[in-house]
């Protein structure tokens, strides 16, 4: 199911992704289980498209860090808006 999810979420394809989420509850699942579920699928496809582990682990790397950035941005200047 991770890998027709993410898939989807590609092609935005939202009504697979609906289905998705409905089996998902369905099912019951915690989302402690679907985020370990989506994060092994996810680590697989990206080593497959980086050529190996050691360029994925670069590229989440980076991820992390332009997100981290991109939050810390953001709370700067809200706080600097409320000051």
């Amino acid at each position: 199911m991770a890998p027709a999810a993410i898939y989807s979420c590609l092609v935005k394809d939202t009504s697979t992704g609906v289905a998705i989420d409905s089996e998902l509850a369905d099912m019951g699942a915690t989302p402690q289980e679907v985020a370990s579920t989506f994060a092994v699928m996810a680590a697989a496809m990206l080593a497959e498209a980086c050529g190996g582990t050691a360029g994925a682990r670069r590229l989440a790397a980076k991820w992390t860090r332009d997100i981290a950035a991109r939050e810390a941005r953001t709370v700067i200047a809200r706080n600097a808006s409320t000051a």
